[in-house]
């Protein structure tokens, strides 16, 4: 069953002054975001919280749940959503500690790079240690 848009706002409210808090939708569920970093989901209205093994390791006492079956890193799961104090700190906890969202190569480079090898610039045909000298013959 999908989770209700209310619970994903809910806990982006209690997350005001952590960074930025908003929700996107992913497949039928919520991905919350801080500062720009994807730190947990709402699934079926169930809080899950991104993790790692080092805050794993710091709190081993917390329920976890795999996202999905051949996901490898388990989620802590909020019991209690309403727990303020606990909703904050965890998602703070995985804002501060996974590892910052990789940047997506610009496709601008990828086409100037194409273009170079269009009229034969940085070209691996024009290249003699590939080609070898005598192909390269001017």
């Amino acid at each position: 069953m999908p989770s209700d848009p209310q619970m994903a706002e809910f806990v982006c409210e209690m997350l005001q002054g952590l960074g930025e808090p908003r929700v996107r939708r992913m497949f039928t569920e919520y991905c919350i975001y801080l500062k720009d970093k994807p730190v947990g989901f709402v699934v079926n209205n169930t809080l899950l919280v991104k993790t790692n093994e080092e805050m794993r390791k710091e709190r081993p006492e917390l329920p976890t749940q795999k996202l999905f079956e051949e996901a490898v890193n388990p989620m802590w799961v909020i019991e209690d959503p309403d727990d303020r104090k606990t909703v904050r700190e965890l998602y703070q906890m995985a804002r501060d500690c996974l590892p910052a969202k990789r940047a997506k190569k610009s496709s601008s480079n990828r086409a100037r790079k194409r273009i170079n090898h269009k009229d034969g610039e940085g070209s691996p045909l024009r290249d003699p240690v590939v080609m070898g000298k005598s192909v390269l013959k001017d």
